[in-house]
């Protein structure tokens, strides 16, 4: 065997409309695949050349170009078909397996000749039902393997039966599943393999941090995959890779991969003391995944001094019983206090709930709904929310598994975006038993259409009008009550599909503004949520046109260079509206669990544009930067702005201040945060 492509699993597939897929570009296709990248050192320490394939960048690609989604199988195995390469690796995860194994069969097709080996956690967890029922797919590589990839390149397929980890067909045809590899020490893990991934600087780079975890969360499959085991590498090996891969690929962000960082104190404790003590590190910020039951006063003191952007916490549930029930045993009421302490010294979270446990009942529901809000109206705090799966290998899925049916109202656990194509379908319909994280528990006391569109709901409603919802959610009585609202006027006969489009952000919108006729709410409630909703209008497309206006003036005077004189044209890259609440009022009251009829009017503005990310940021405006807004709303030329509002900026100033120059100076700031650009 001289040479592999490795092929990671295509995650972005899961979304299907571009702008979406824009909008998530920096999390799928700018992040390096870490687990394949992994393997790809060491088939090359092997003395393998080695090829890597992204699958996230071919379909963002396939998507860009103004192809179909249902296409994409067919056209990265006609890609991959045209590579020279002996063997063809598969990195696999529940949500696209199906995705995967079809883009196998049609690669096998193409190239007979080539072996066609799978690996990651899916297959590991389904190795003998996927050699069963698809003869494409030629071997498994179970488990980790860095201690069966140098046996697989020496032995196979001659001599399989040599290879630790190895799911095979034996002479017979019958799969034949060899003695598991030994678990491997963190300090036998390659550095990945990023240069073969990236053509220019990579912004984020991940860092594998250790592997195993000590708990049984019955949700969960990773401790079957890497094991009970906790391993972790040391502070200083941790650090020493963080500084040479940043300095190497230009990263200024490093994600270190591991489930519970914090579980070994003293070491999170001594790479926070030496990423904090090394002048190197200065600019170079990095984010982690914990337990908040992890955290006190020590852990958080840790992680604001040594530059941590983020921390990943999974809450699940907000019912101190189901915390039991599914064997997380978080202690609410410390994990509460936990998160207040990241609040406080400002370190960003980022909380998982997950909704439909088969024993939930709605007690325990809005339990968890009321918690989501909580996070929701942290200042640092960012929620997410999962249907639940029936992931392969977790103690769930097996107490389950005669139980599971299929209904297409997929998870986000198993697939992000809406139903399942035609042919994905159809696979998980012929072989349930292999794409379980595609089926559905029975839930014993919900209904579990509406859970789903509860999922979609909050999901949506949170990326799309965050502090709407909280206010919502605090004018009526809570999220139970705002989704009960929501599930009698919109949610009946809609699936997954509809919560990405501009139906959805239309329909929120009225729905918002209907609140006050069916729950009583007073005027100045109506008022708020107004407010709130004012930005929330404007067509998504109009913002993106005005972001590309932005960037390209953006880009010219960095070549040339910008200098004002009279004849400059000038345009606006947001848009304002007219609000009767100060907006950052409302929002600083959400934030800090204030009354909100305590907030009290003032008419202002609320200007709204993209970020680069494509993320909706919102400013409130004051009386002279809504004017230069407004008027540069079309472009105009500098000495018509100036003639325009000379006669009317005056009350926003000073009975002494010089209105030219007040105008000229409040332009230039307007420019500096790219709010108003030349044209």
């Amino acid at each position: 065997m001289k040479s592999v492509c490795l092929v990671s699993s295509p995650l972005l597939a899961e979304y299907e409309s571009l702008a979406v897929l824009r909008s998530v570009k920096e999390r799928y296709v700018e992040v390096p695949p870490l687990g394949v990248l992994v393997v790809a050192a060491l088939f090359r320490n092997a003395g393998c050349a080695v090829e890597v394939v992204d699958a996230s960048r071919e379909y963002f690609a396939h998507i860009e170009a103004g192809a179909e989604p249902g296409t994409f199988p067919a056209a990265l195995a006609r890609a991959l078909a045209a590579r020279t390469c002996d063997l063809f690796g598969f990195s696999t995860v529940c949500s696209t397996y199906p995705l995967t194994l079809t883009v196998t069969r049609l690669l096998k097709q193409a190239r007979p000749d080539a072996r066609v080996v799978l690996g990651g956690p899916q297959a590991t967890a389904t190795a003998v039902q996927t050699l069963r029922g698809f003869p494409e797919v030629d071997a498994v590589l179970a488990g980790e393997v860095e201690h069966s990839v140098g046996e697989f390149v020496s032995h196979f397929p001659a001599r399989a039966e040599r290879v630790p980890g190895l799911v095979h067909r034996g002479a017979d045809g019958a799969p034949v599943e060899n003695p598991p590899a030994p678990l491997p020490a963190m300090e036998e893990v390659p550095e990945a393999a990023f240069d073969l991934w990236a053509t220019g600087p990579i912004e984020k780079i991940p860092i594998e941090a250790g592997r195993g975890c000590p708990y049984g969360c019955r949700f969960c499959s990773t401790n079957r995959f890497f094991g009970r085991r906790y391993r972790v590498k040391t502070p200083q090996a941790l650090v020493a890779e963080a500084l040479a891969t940043s300095r190497r690929y230009g990263a200024r962000r490093v994600m270190l991969v591991h489930d519970h960082f914090a579980a070994d104190r003293n070491a999170f404790h001594a790479f926070c003391g030496q990423w904090r003590s090394s002048p190197e590190m200065e600019g170079l910020t990095w984010s982690c995944s914990l337990r908040v039951d992890a955290v006190d006063d020590t852990v958080v003191e840790g992680l604001a001094a040594s530059g941590c952007e983020n921390v990943f916490i999974g809450m699940e549930t907000g019912s101190q019983r189901m915390q039991s029930a599914i064997h997380k045993r978080l202690n609410l009421g410390r994990s509460r206090d936990a998160l207040e302490k990241l609040d406080r010294a400002g370190v960003p979270t980022t909380v998982s709930f997950i909704l439909g446990f088969p024993d939930e009942t709605a007690a325990d529901l809005e339990a968890t709904l009321a918690s989501f809000q909580e996070v929701l109206s942290r200042p640092t705090s960012q929620p997410q929310v999962l249907l639940l799966s029936p992931l392969a290998g977790s103690p769930y899925h097996d107490e389950y598994r005669e139980r599971l049916q299929f209904d297409n109202r997929v998870s986000g656990m198993a697939r992000q975006g809406g139903s399942l194509g035609t042919e994905e379908q159809r696979l998980v319909e012929a072989h349930p038993g292999l794409f379980s994280a595609h089926l559905a528990f029975p839930l014993e006391h919900l209904d579990r259409a509406r859970v789903h569109d509860l999922s979609g709901f909050l999901k949506h409603a949170t990326a799309l009008f965050r502090w709407v919802l909280a206010a919502a959610a605090r004018e009526v009585g809570g999220l139970a009550r705002v989704h009960d609202l929501w599930w009698k006027q919109f949610g009946h006969g809609v699936d997954a599909g509809y919560y990405p489009t501009p139906a959805f952000r239309r329909d929120f919108v009225a729905f918002v503004r209907g609140l006050g006729a069916g729950t009583g709410l007073g005027a100045g409630a109506g008022q708020r949520l107004e407010t709130l909703l004012a930005v929330h209008e404007i067509e998504h497309d109009r913002l993106v046109r005005l972001a590309a206006l932005r960037e390209a003036a953006m880009r010219k005077a960095m070549a040339e260079g910008v200098e004002l004189t009279p004849s400059t044209v000038l345009a606006a890259t947001c848009i304002v509206r007219p609000v009767d609440y100060s907006f950052s009022a409302l929002i600083d009251a959400l934030r800090g669990g204030m009354d909100l009829d305590a907030v009290p009017r003032k008419r202002c503005s609320v200007a709204a544009s993209l970020t680069p990310d494509g993320e909706l940021a919102l400013s409130e405006m004051p009386g002279l930067a809504t004017l230069l807004l407004e008027a540069t709303r079309t472009p105009s030329s500098l000495s018509e702005i100036l003639a325009a509002l000379d006669p009317v900026a005056s009350r926003w100033l000073p009975p002494s201040a010089p209105v030219q120059e007040a105008l000229l100076y409040a332009l230039q700031e307007l420019i500096q945060r790219g709010l108003v650009v030349p044209a």
